[in-house]
């Protein structure tokens, strides 16, 4: 039994930074230890047993737990953790919805048509960041003007939307993949899962997460309205 007592409260002042975030002062508390008493004798062998079985069914447990929510690690195998996902877009049956910063072209045909089920609708919520950058592949197009391309000439993609968070920075940092009712997190964007090192999980409680982002997706205006925006202002600025 370790008792603590709160000795003191350490002040820390974080600096200002270009991106026009404020100095900030927090204070913290200084816990040092007060006394320490063990209950019982230290080392015996029925205690010892008893120790090994209770951590064994305390990580049996947490094993359960990370297989219920379906963790997974991938790191250095990127098919694997592609496949990975391809299998839980599969499984949908009315809606898909994935939200990544990061989506471009190559995404769309490696995920968004993956769908098993006719009626399966699938809503994807990419960034301006990424949709107005060059194609690595044909740098006379812009990535949002391909994407647009393909949905407009491929008949595989008529039950997809695409929409965009505009401004610098976008709207949601975090990676989503919305299947039916379910939600999974991913550390990665899907252009590098299973590449760099990563978790996907699925979330335990997503009731009060989906609205907000169907909220942040419904404010967002679609690709093509996006892209004829920005084909107009470039003009004028010509």
């Amino acid at each position: 039994v370790n008792t603590y007592l709160t000795t003191a409260n350490k002040q820390v002042t974080v600096p200002a930074t270009y991106q026009k975030h404020p100095s900030n002062i927090y204070n913290t508390p200084v816990n040092e230890e007060a006394s320490s008493q063990t209950i019982g004798t230290r080392n015996q062998k029925p205690r010892e047993a008893a120790l090994i079985l209770w951590q064994a069914v305390t990580q049996r447990k947490q094993r359960q737990e990370g297989q219920r929510f379906g963790q997974q690690w991938f790191h250095g195998n990127q098919p694997e953790a592609e496949l990975f996902v391809r299998n839980l877009i599969t499984q949908a049956r009315t809606r898909v919805i994935i939200v990544d910063p990061y989506f471009g072209v190559r995404e769309l045909f490696n995920f968004a048509v993956a769908t098993s089920h006719p009626q399966t609708k699938v809503y994807i919520l990419s960034s301006a960041e990424v949709l107005k950058g060059k194609d690595p592949i044909d740098p006379n197009y812009e990535v949002g003007e391909l994407l647009l391309k393909q949905l407009q000439q491929n008949s595989q993609l008529g039950h997809l939307s695409i929409q965009v968070m505009t401004g610098d920075r976008p709207e949601i940092h975090d990676r989503f993949l919305i299947i039916d009712d379910e939600i999974w997190l991913s550390g990665n964007s899907l252009n590098e899962i299973g590449n760099r090192a990563g978790v996907i999980v699925k979330l335990p409680y997503p009731q009060p997460i989906v609205p907000n982002i169907e909220k942040i997706l419904n404010g967002c205006p679609d690709l093509n309205t996006w892209v004829q925006t920005r084909q107009a202002n470039k003009a004028n600025s010509t």
